[in-house]
């Protein structure tokens, strides 16, 4: 049987992963692979994911405030409540915005709320780690609804799609969409991870995925930046970046990320307005981001063995030392180097 996915079958580490599936026992990892395979049958050019909260979102967030409760745990301790006014409120709403999108797009529509695997006591390392490489491998659009900067899962899967098309993944045709189908740029990302944080952390709440998302979309941004305008990276993104034979550096940016960097260039400096936006929620959460940090072993947990029978494997840690370099994206974009 194939390997699970991307998420425990790749040796090597990559930039910024997050390897959910480390550890997970062998029945586990045997059912990923049954429901993956599931998804590697769907063949198509024009695949839409629908990103959708289901248990978070800024729903949550608005049934808490008219339940007058100050936590998520407090919302849910009554299950049929929860289950009502944001579970099933979530569910609804995708299946209206896939159905919506597969009416004005076409092509195909993949609805991860549809999926449930609550039976077999499947988590949030198992779905995410299914949905990221469902993504990777399959999407050619990702739709995010509404609220999508007060999900983890949401913040997360935004930026994998971020990933693909700055070049550290293995394909960058991949675009990024509102549930009414406008392109979702980086600048209006940054703002409303931004917003989202502001709110959050002003009731009290520690948002750290969302955190680490808006960190790793601006490192992202940097990197990139760096490469376009000076053909190297900085010194501390050197080990990130794919090397060609002639020794100079590259990535294959899509299309949609090359255009935030050349309106940025050369129209009103949006992103730079949108760092500006973000940078005091920014401190106020460094001690936070930078705890979490120092508690998690670095660069992240993944399978340090060969590939043959990873689901036997014991989980380990890539030193720096032992780190391997990154390899070249397949995908064919070049980078385009503005005027």
């Amino acid at each position: 049987m194939p390997a699970v996915s991307r998420q425990i079958e790749r040796a090597d580490a990559r930039l910024f992963e997050d390897f959910r599936l480390a550890g997970a026992e062998l029945g586990r990892i045997r059912e990923l692979q049954v429901v993956n395979t599931a998804f590697d049958s769907i063949m198509g050019t024009d695949i839409t994911y629908v990103s959708t909260p289901i248990t978070s979102g800024s729903r949550l967030y608005r049934v808490m405030d008219q339940a007058g409760v100050k936590t998520p745990d407090e919302l849910k301790a009554d299950k049929a409540f929860f289950f009502e006014n944001v579970i099933k409120h979530n569910i609804d709403n995708a299946d209206d915005v896939a159905k919506a999108l597969l009416k004005a797009k076409g092509g195909t529509i993949i609805a991860p709320a549809s999926f449930e695997a609550k039976q077999l006591g499947w988590g949030q390392d198992e779905y995410m780690g299914l949905w990221l490489d469902v993504i990777e491998k399959k999407a050619t659009r990702i739709a995010l609804i509404d609220g999508w900067e007060y999900s983890n899962g949401g913040a997360e899967e935004y930026l994998q799609a971020q990933l693909m098309q700055a070049g550290f993944r293995d394909r960058n045709n991949i675009s990024v969409i509102d549930e009414r189908g406008a392109t979702i740029r980086l600048p209006v990302a940054i703002r409303l991870m931004g917003r989202a944080l502001e709110d959050l952390h002003g009731r009290g709440f520690q948002p750290k995925a969302i955190a680490q998302v808006l960190e790793r979309s601006i490192n992202i941004w940097t990197i990139v930046s760096s490469i376009q305008d000076y053909g190297v990276p900085s010194t501390n993104d050197l080990k990130y970046i794919p090397r060609s034979e002639t020794g100079t550096y590259h990535l294959h940016v899509s299309t949609d990320y090359l255009e935030s960097y050349l309106c940025e260039r050369q129209q009103n400096g949006e992103m730079y307005d949108a760092l500006r936006a973000v940078r005091h929620i920014r401190e106020e959460i460094h001690p936070m981001l930078v705890a979490e940090s120092a508690a998690m072993p670095q660069p992240g947990l993944i399978r340090v063995e060969g590939r043959g029978e990873l689901a036997e494997q014991k989980a380990g840690v890539h030193t720096e030392e032992k780190k391997p370099e990154a390899s070249v994206s397949a995908s064919p974009a070049p980078v385009v180097r503005p005027s």
